[in-house]
Formats: C-alpha cells, structure tokens, sequence
C-alpha cells in the first residue's frame, strides 16, 4: 500500500473516532435534555385536570393538591353558572364559617381545649410543614355534616410568625357524597392514597409505611379518603372554596419550610404514582 493510500485511511479512520465521538457527546446531551424534560413532562400530565363522568353520574375531576393526587367530585359541571340561590347558599356557609372560626384562632387553644387533637404535621414529623392540618375526632364521628359550628378539621399557616387559622376543612361521612349548597361553587374532593394511615372514620392516625396497605394497622387504611371541602377565611387565588393548598403571596410569606423545586417534587410524584398503582 503506497503512502496516498494509508494517508488517506488513516485520515478516514481520524474521521470515524471524531464522529463517533461528536455521536456519544450527542446521545449524552440528548439524554440529560430527555433527564430534564421528563419531570415538567411528568407533572404537567399528572396535575392537569381530567374529568370524566362516573357510573353515579357524578364528574370526577383528577388533580394534583400539593404532593397528592386529588379527585374533586361534583354533580354540576364547572362550567355551570350557580343559580341566585346557590351563591346566597355560598355566601351564607362562608359567612357562618368566618363567624364560628373565631373561636379556634388560636393554635394551642384549639389543639388542646377545642378538641382539634390530631395534627397531620405531628403524624408525618412534618414540623415545619407550611399548611397544618388539625382533625377533631369527635367532630369527625358525629352526624353533622357543613355545621360551621362543628368543623371537622382546621388549616393553620405555618410562618415565622406563628400559626394562622386560614381555613376551614369540612370532612363528609366515609362513602357518602358532600352536599353542594353553592352548585358548582362548592365542589368536594378526596385523595385516593395519602402518607397516613386512617382509622373507619376517616381520622389520621398513624403515617403510613412502604408494603401491604401502605404499612398500616389491621383495620385502617390510606385511601382513599372520605370527601372534603375547604371554607378558606384568607384570599386563595383558586377560590374561596378551592380545594388547592394555595394562598396569595401575602399570607405565606416567611414560612418556615422551602419551596420544593420539580425535581423533589417529581421524584415524590413519582412514588404516589408508583404507590398508588402498584
């Protein structure tokens, strides 16, 4: 083989290291971009909302609230304008919410004197959890369903500055559906798998472990949960009966817990998803 030849060989096989080499910086680079795209991807699907009408003839509306999938439940579609009387109904439940709250401002009176024992912060050994949720037991066992005067459950936002009352939760009897006094204003949600472990009537227990039931004692489970509705006595962007976990900027400023970046909150998805399925 003359000098042309092997110069020319050498120059091809030269070629072929340098673009094997342009390939992997290539098949590199598209799987970090493929790494970065999956969480928004993936959260993008998982939150946005999908509805679809149940065998009951209710709308089942799947969501996400906060780390959790949730599934709000409505006999009027959310495009259905309330009648007169429906938002007078409205208007009047968060009225007598707003009066009865009073008497719960304060965090440790309630927790202690006022019967709302249960705290989801407690049971997750989430101290610095931004929204704290406090259950009454007993509320939750009697028959009284959207009585302001007998809450089930309160919201407190946790800031730097102490606990805020900002929100009422009314919890409905395991199996049943809420009433909707404000039509399409009030609709009621539930969560089909949550981190704790819940006795019959729907109170937290315990947190719930990774295998059988999500690690729960015999006779409790982690979903799904019995319906909700949220009575928020602070401005929430989504509504004053949003079932989102969401206040505007002013309220939760000075928090004590971090915001989750997407990738803690995909890899956290990602295990409900898992769970939730499997």
């Amino acid at each position: 083989m003359g000098p042309s030849a092997r110069g020319k060989n050498g120059h091809q096989k030269a070629r072929g290291r340098t673009l094997a080499v342009r390939g992997a910086f290539a098949a590199a680079a598209a799987l970090l971009l493929a790494g970065l795209a999956v969480p928004p991807l993936f959260l993008w699907y998982y939150e946005g909302p999908r509805t679809h009408r149940g065998e009951d003839g209710l709308l089942y509306t799947y969501m996400m609230h906060g780390g959790e999938k949730s599934i709000e439940v409505s006999g009027v579609s959310t495009d259905t304008d309330p009648t007169h009387s429906q938002v007078q109904a409205a208007a009047e439940l968060l009225r007598e919410t707003h009066e009865q709250a009073a008497a719960n401002q304060d965090y440790d009176r309630a927790a202690s004197t006022g019967g709302f024992t249960v705290s989801n912060a407690a049971i997750l050994d989430r101290p610095d959890a931004r929204f704290v949720h406090l259950w009454n037991p007993s509320n939750m066992q009697d028959d009284a369903i959207l009585d302001p005067a007998r809450p089930e459950s309160l919201i407190f936002n946790n800031t730097e500055h102490g606990m805020h009352l900002v929100g009422v939760m009314y919890v409905a009897p395991p199996g049943t559906h809420g009433p909707q006094p404000g039509g399409a204003l009030t609709r009621w949600h539930f969560h089909p798998v949550v981190e704790f472990c819940m006795d019959e009537f729907g109170v937290p227990v315990t947190k719930a472990e990774n295998g059988t039931d999500g690690g729960c004692p015999p006779g409790m489970v982690h979903g799904p949960t019995p319906e909700m509705l949220h009575v928020w006595l602070v401005d929430n962007p989504n509504g004053a009966f949003s079932h989102m976990m969401a206040l505007d900027h002013d309220h939760h400023e000075g928090t004590t817990e971090d915001e989750d970046n997407v990738y803690e909150e995909f890899l956290r998805r990602t295990v409900l998803w898992v769970r939730d399925r499997f």
